[in-house]
């Protein structure tokens, strides 16, 4: 459109946009898998959401506890972050993500949960505790 216009003139312009919008098919969803690849020596290792506990981060590096031992991957916590379905997860801490599932206890800021405590970290406390409140 060139200027000057008038208002009718581009309330037709927005209408047209808005009714090609309404007509365009709707994306379908992308199927979110439930398991992720990391990368853990020279290999790519497939780790199901289920089994995971949580994710310990380092600076390049993170540890994820699972049913079947612990794996070490060059990946950082913030990238399996957003690889994690947030239904499942939550990040807890800057050194920790959680499957709230896997939660036993919480008590005074402290996460009980296969065996280890892990602390909340106040970055994170509300969102945590809104969290907790849904389940």
């Amino acid at each position: 459109m060139l200027k000057p216009i008038s208002f009718d003139r581009f309330l037709q312009a927005v209408q047209r946009v808005q009714a090609r919008q309404l007509t365009a098919a709707p994306a379908a969803a992308p199927e979110q898998a439930d398991y992720l690849f990391v990368k853990t020596d020279s290999r790519l290792l497939r780790v199901s959401h289920a089994d995971i506990y949580y994710i310990e981060g380092g600076k390049e590096y993170a540890t994820l506890i699972t049913a079947n031992g612990n794996i070490l991957t060059l990946t950082s916590l913030a990238k399996l972050s957003d690889s994690l379905p947030t239904s499942q997860f939550q990040r807890v801490h800057k050194s920790y993500i959680v499957a709230l599932n896997k939660i036993e206890s919480v008590e005074r800021q402290r996460i009980y949960l296969a065996g280890a405590v892990l602390p909340v970290g106040d970055t994170y406390r509300a969102e945590f505790a809104r969290r907790l409140g849904e389940a």
